[in-house]
């Protein structure tokens, strides 16, 4: 079904009509040397079906001995698994899309924290150069804003520093591969 070919279509052939291209040579020479020796067989193949769409299956394949424990042919069991490497496509890609939206919102930070500093650094400026004047010049009002200048930058420095400061360095999402066959 999975296939959309019919059962005389696929019933004895080989599995290049149902090849993707996905999976590299060796991991069907791999495979097929494998059966060969009458050894169990698993692993998740991609295949084509007849519409050349593709669908994903966790393939178990079993030789069938007969007598004299002589290899007569083999039988294949296969579970349809496409659901989940989609979902596990677009999971990879939602990782992805997370790095890529982090390291631009941490490109973002660091300019607003060099734009930020450049106003901040004009106040603090300012705010010196007050100071420097006599006190009788300011009167009370005055004096009482230049006092509270430092302290009511203070927040913003620490918001520009905290910009300013990298992250960590974000944990790799895993590379997207193929699964290998299980072990025997």
């Amino acid at each position: 079904k999975l296939s959309k070919y019919t059962l005389t279509e696929i019933v004895g052939a080989n599995h290049r009509i149902l090849n993707s291209g996905f999976h590299p040579r060796s991991f069907f020479i791999d495979m097929y040397r494998d059966i060969a020796k009458g050894k169990k067989w698993r692993g998740e193949i991609r295949n084509r079906a007849k519409d050349a769409s593709f669908y994903w299956v966790d393939t178990t394949i079993v030789p069938i001995l007969g007598e004299r424990a002589q290899l007569i042919g083999y039988a294949a069991i296969r579970i349809d698994i496409t659901d989940r490497k989609q979902m596990e496509l677009r999971l990879a890609q939602q990782a992805q899309d997370l790095l890529r939206s982090n390291e631009e919102l941490e490109q973002f930070a660091y300019v607003a924290s060099h734009d930020l500093q450049e106003p901040l650094r004009k106040i603090q400026t300012f705010g010196d150069r007050l100071t420097t004047k006599p006190e009788r010049q300011l009167g009370d009002e005055g004096r009482d804003y230049l006092a509270r200048l430092p302290h009511a930058a203070d927040p913003m420095q620490r918001l520009i520093h905290d910009l300013s400061v990298p992250p960590p360095p974000p944990t790799p999402a895993p590379p997207v591969r193929p699964c290998a066959p299980a072990p025997q």
